[in-house]
């Protein structure tokens, strides 16, 4: 699972983020994790650029065939 979050999102507060990460750790799912900070719902600029680029290589590392 991939987690890309704005800690100043008022749509989906980043503390459903971190109950997340709490839940695929206790079940031993693996993921990654990246919170944003003063950032709000909407990526721009150069952190949409930074979530693309993990987006592309987290679903290189889980998709590509070895």
């Amino acid at each position: 699972m991939l987690i890309l979050h704005g800690e100043a999102d008022k749509t989906v507060p980043v503390r459903e983020a971190y109950d997340l990460q709490q839940i695929f750790e206790r079940n031993h799912v693996p993921y990654e994790m990246k919170i944003y900070p003063d950032v709000g719902h909407g990526f721009s600029g150069a952190v949409w650029h930074d979530a693309s680029s993990r987006t592309v290589e987290f679903l290189k590392k889980y998709l590509e065939s070895k």
